[in-house]
């Protein structure tokens, strides 16, 4: 069916009513439930909690052998019974996989997802179809936060692949899918095309994909189309990339936080705060111990899904950081405010002298001619910087880094440069800043 044809069909049966009627009932549901009060909200998250502990307890092994003995059966009511539940990480998921599959996987309709195994340890994920569609849900809200109606035009530039053809940008509806598994200049130069001739609303995808197709255009003179945002995703999100896409593209920047885990939700709304999506999952913030960090202090995202009843997780370490916001947000949503996301604890630079270093994006903004780079660390001792030199590139390049990253690590670090081709890409095509196998203690 072709855009004309659907647009057509979306004017007689409106959004969100054509996803089918489960879908819009969710829709609808999570759409008031954001303006809940705080009280309406603790309770609906207690009710989510419980329903999906429950159903884990009943039908899902690992949980009814492990936790049955941890969780009063016959009064789970409160988040706050999570508390004497023990933290699961990948590991666990992995030593686990076939227990933590529900009994009901092969009699109802799922799919299976994974993860991006940017630190070696990918793991398959079994979704059953509803928890597809309400996790859809909220991608749709947090377009509309941003926006974007049903039928606007979208360009993605994310890790798709087309495993049916040698092609490397697909069609779809009102959407452009292009893979950022094939960034070369020849490409780029063919992106930007596609997208002046596509003139989406929205642009979609990696901070590092779209960062480079920016520098593509703006060094080639690319006048960009109009867009309404450019929604960044999967990546941790560098100010200075999100800084020049906004002034390239002229619009707003939106910020978007999940996993293929389904735990934690997070989406900034149209007066920039980044907001927890409550009705979606409980984000915990711990130390390395496991205990709560106070409010304004970095602590590890520990996430309980609400959706995934295929395969729950409950207290799942995503070895991802962040910030957590006691202000209010003049959106009047009552979902609660995560003042930043700070990446993954691999993405945290640990020195010599103890110090944990996160956010170095802004030591290479005085670097112009570097392309593309990474930081990797293996030891407190030293860490290695891996540099894309660009078509401008000279030595001052480098020399105003190590001036900027001594500002920030000290001299106690040996630094180490190592300039390469290119810089590989994990599984779904995602940059990873820092590779570190350092762990900060928090």
């Amino acid at each position: 069916m072709n855009t004309k044809s659907l647009s057509f069909l979306y004017k007689l049966i409106p959004f969100p009513y054509v996803k089918g009627f489960k879908f819009s009932s969710f829709y609808n549901s999570i759409m008031e439930s954001q303006f809940f009060s705080e009280n309406e909200m603790n309770s609906l998250v207690d009710r989510n909690f419980s329903r999906i502990a429950e159903y884990a307890i009943a039908n899902v092994p690992f949980y009814k052998e492990y936790f049955s003995d941890k969780i009063d059966l016959q009064n789970i009511s409160s988040i706050k019974q999570l508390n004497n539940l023990p933290i699961m990480r990948k590991e666990d998921v992995r030593k686990h996989f076939k227990k933590l599959a529900s009994k009901e996987v092969d009699k109802k309709k799922y799919s299976v997802d994974f993860t991006s195994g940017s630190t070696g340890t990918s793991i398959n994920i079994f979704k059953f179809e509803d928890s597809i569609n309400e996790t859809l849900a909220f991608y749709w809200r947090y377009n509309q936060w941003a926006g974007l109606g049903f039928t606007d035009r979208i360009a993605f530039l994310t890790g798709a692949t087309f495993p049916e053809s040698k092609k490397i940008f697909k069609y779809s509806h009102n959407k452009l899918f292009l893979s950022a598994f094939h960034i070369t200049k020849d490409n780029l130069k063919l992106y930007s095309s596609l997208i002046q001739e596509f003139q989406p609303a929205a642009l979609r995808g990696y901070p590092s994909a779209i960062m480079l197709l920016t520098k593509y255009m703006k060094k080639n003179n690319i006048i960009p189309p109009k867009v309404k945002v450019v929604i960044l995703t999967a990546e941790c999100l560098l100010d200075e990339y999100r800084k020049e896409i906004a002034e390239y593209w002229n619009c707003r920047t939106q910020n978007i936080y999940g996993q293929a885990e389904n735990v934690v939700s997070i989406g900034e709304c149209e007066k920039g705060s980044l907001h927890i999506s409550s009705e979606f999952g409980y984000m915990e913030l711990v130390d390395n111990e496991g205990n709560p960090v106070e409010i304004g202090k970095p602590g590890k995202i520990i996430g309980s899904g609400f959706t995934n009843f295929a395969m729950p997780f409950l207290r799942y370490d995503t070895r991802d950081v962040a910030i957590l916001s006691g202000k209010k947000c003049g959106c009047g949503r009552s979902l609660p405010v995560v003042q930043s996301i700070e990446g993954r604890s691999e993405d945290i630079i640990v020195t010599p002298d103890g110090r944990m270093v996160g956010r170095l994006d802004a030591a290479f903004k005085y670097s112009a001619g570097i392309e593309l780079s990474q930081i990797v660390q293996n030891d407190p001792d030293s860490i290695t910087v891996k540099i894309v030199r660009g078509d401008n590139y000279s030595s001052r390049d480098v020399d105003r880094l190590e001036i900027e990253l001594r500002k920030r690590l000290g001299y106690k670090i040996k630094i180490n440069y190592n300039f390469v081709d290119n810089i590989e890409r994990t599984p779904l095509g995602k940059l990873r800043f820092v590779v570190s196998s350092v762990t900060p203690e928090l």
